[in-house]
């Protein structure tokens, strides 16, 4: 058990875990953030679920999907951009990506960005 699943073990109800491991774990959204916390939220086909959880136990990166290509980004993934070249990912959530690439670190908006994913 990860320290994330045991956090949302207090914090939700068993339902409410057992829809957002029909998703995935890692397939949450980051709403809010503080130095010492971040607002967690899974889109489940039951609706929406959020938690507060301590980001010392965010022990799980968040997978992004690009909705243009249906491709999951998770940090440290490699990818490609026209522009910008190859570049590795350093940071997402549903809406940036934070990729550095050989001269800068760029945040990008993942729904425009046309990234695609390198093995």
């Amino acid at each position: 058990m990860t320290k994330l699943e045991f956090i949302l073990s207090k914090n939700l109800s068993a339902g409410q875990i057992t829809a957002i491991n029909q998703e995935s774990l890692a397939s949450y959204s980051i709403k809010k953030e503080t130095e010492k916390a971040k607002l967690l939220e899974w889109n489940t086909d039951f609706g929406k679920i959020s938690s507060w959880v301590p980001v010392s136990c965010i022990d799980v990166e968040p997978l992004v999907i690009n909705e243009n290509s249906n491709t999951l980004f998770s940090k440290d993934d490699k990818v490609n951009h026209k522009t910008f070249g190859i570049g590795t990912v350093l940071s997402c959530d549903n809406e940036l990506v934070e990729v550095k690439f050989a001269k800068r670190t760029i945040q990008l908006v993942i729904s425009i960005a046309n990234l695609e994913k390198i093995n």
